[in-house]
């Protein structure tokens, strides 16, 4: 493999870094994925919308099931864990020639590729894709459940049945039971929110990380007003402490967390 050896002169904190030599493994023209502009902000407010992911709408549930106790302790556990790894993979991104000071874009599969077995790196990616698959799935679902609950209040949901009574319908009742997330309860749908979220969410998916982190900003701003509002109304309820034991025998908080 040849590769094109260039210097850089960096400068952090107002002392200058030694040069180091660039490859173009790293440094290669990278436009399409963007040129790492997002800024300290934007760095914040991805990695805040990453955490705060579909599970966060279930943690209260977990706390009541499995006992707060419990779930504390595996939200505390998972949280290091996670910040360890993170700081391996920091570490990994550094052992990289010519990123010592992070000025390349190294992605994580190709940190894997780099320093992995074939067959480790073929598990790892798999396992990535797949982490990525069943949080957007999860994502989809949750944000398509609460615009048809918002359809629902502003006046009708409507959606194509495709079971058990393939159809067109419109409802201007909450149909769902005690055991569905969903307005058209177990029916089979395609339902205008899901449809909405599509509409969002695909042309965003043309989009570099630098030209999409105004959408992050947005969604950062929305996830404070709603957590501020959760915690005013959670307050205004009153709090009562036999709902959230220290223990349960469920264990569905291994799940959520």
């Amino acid at each position: 493999m040849s590769s094109q050896v260039a210097t850089t002169d960096l400068s952090r904190g107002g002392q200058k870094m030694p040069q180091v030599p660039r490859q173009n493994t790293i440094f290669m023209n990278t436009d399409g994925l963007g040129s790492k502009t997002i800024g300290k902000l934007g760095s914040y407010v991805l990695l805040i919308n990453n955490i705060t992911g579909p599970g966060l709408v279930v943690l209260p549930l977990a706390f009541q099931q499995s006992g707060w106790f419990v779930t504390t302790f595996l939200t505390v556990l998972l949280g290091l864990l996670a910040a360890v790894t993170c700081c391996m993979i920091a570490e990994s991104m550094t052992c990289i020639p010519g990123n010592e000071h992070f000025q390349g874009r190294v992605e994580f599969t190709y940190l894997a590729k780099r320093f992995l077995s074939r067959k480790a790196f073929l598990a790892v990616l798999c396992l990535f894709i797949l982490s990525l698959v069943t949080t957007n799935i999860s994502s989809i679902v949750e944000s398509g459940q609460v615009l048809d609950k918002a359809l629902l209040a502003a006046g009708a949901a409507c959606a194509l049945e495709l079971y058990p009574d393939p159809k067109f319908l419109c409802i201007t009742d909450d149909n769902s039971d005690s055991g569905s997330d969903s307005v058209f309860g177990d029916k089979y749908v395609i339902s205008v929110g899901f449809l909405a979220i599509l509409v969002i969410s695909i042309p965003l998916g043309y989009l570099n990380l630098d030209d999409n982190i105004v959408v992050q900003v947005v969604s950062f701003i929305g996830l404070v007003v709603i957590c501020t509002a959760w915690v005013v109304f959670f307050g205004l309820e009153g709090i009562d402490a036999s709902l959230c034991p220290s223990f349960a025998s469920n264990s569905a908080a291994f799940g959520y967390v």
